[in-house]
């Protein structure tokens, strides 16, 4: 008796049954939602998260788009966003922001690591980080070296963007200014 594989709606004494859907479908209705080549809106990441949530074919499914493609503004998720188990299999794409201009970096630790984690399949980096406000004299921490590192620690890397600063560079000393 097949009712058992059915999907069972009851609208107010009304019970509808639909029949599962194909398998090929339920991926065609995932990746409409995200193709995985750019990094997802709010609402559309909340809509993986939910998909994921709703059957182990599902999660199957949307987990990779889930971690494919990230925007992380920091300093809130990154140790988070660094133990994931799905980070080091999907990450692809990696967005980082931080709103603040106070040039103090405590999270540069935990943002190596995650460099480290997902040195086998991020292909781009954009990094939005107020890198200028740290002048060398007090970069007490090495936190420029430290950010350098682990960028050219990441071997596939295609492209890496510094959308705020220069990417690390002396511009005066090393343009001979």
């Amino acid at each position: 008796h097949s009712s058992s594989r059915c999907l069972h709606l009851n609208f107010a004494e009304v019970t509808i049954m639909m029949p599962p859907l194909p398998s090929e479908l339920l991926i065609c209705i995932v990746r409409s939602l995200h193709d995985g080549t750019t990094i997802p809106d709010d609402a559309t990441r909340q809509s993986l998260l939910y998909l994921c949530l709703t059957s182990r074919f599902l999660h199957e499914v949307a987990i990779p788009l889930l971690y494919s493609s990230v925007h992380l503004t920091l300093p809130r998720g990154c140790r988070r966003l660094s133990e994931s188990s799905y980070v080091s299999k999907h990450l692809v794409k990696l967005s980082i922001f931080d709103p603040s201009l106070d040039g103090i970096y405590p999270y540069i630790p935990d943002l190596c690591a995650l460099l480290a984690r997902v040195k086998d399949t991020l292909r781009v980096v954009i990094i939005d980080l107020p890198l200028r406000y740290l002048w060398p004299e007090d970069d007490t921490n090495n936190t420029k070296q430290a950010l350098r590192s682990a960028l050219e620690n990441l071997p596939y890397i295609e492209t890496a963007v510094n959308a705020r600063d220069e990417f690390f560079l002396n511009a005066e000393h090393e343009l001979g200014g």
